[in-house]
């Protein structure tokens, strides 16, 4: 797992995991999401960033969660 992102096992299974997965690892690599949506071969980069919306707010509710373990 690249640090700050899902884990295959936690990855949606309404998305193409793998898709998911190389879209994440681009972009934690700072490689343009018009580019990204390309080699996906999208038709369109909304595409892509619905994707990179729910692998994003996936990582979001688990870190919401883990950090308020911290708190209680």
């Amino acid at each position: 797992m690249i640090e700050g992102h899902l884990p295959v096992s936690q990855i949606n299974e309404g998305l193409y995991g793998k898709d998911v997965i190389y879209l994440s690892v681009l972009l934690y690599k700072d490689v343009p999401m018009e580019i990204v949506s390309e080699l996906l071969g999208h038709s369109s980069m909304n595409i892509t960033q619905e994707y990179h919306g729910r692998v994003l707010q996936k990582r979001v509710s688990e870190e919401m969660k883990r950090i308020s373990g911290r708190f209680n």
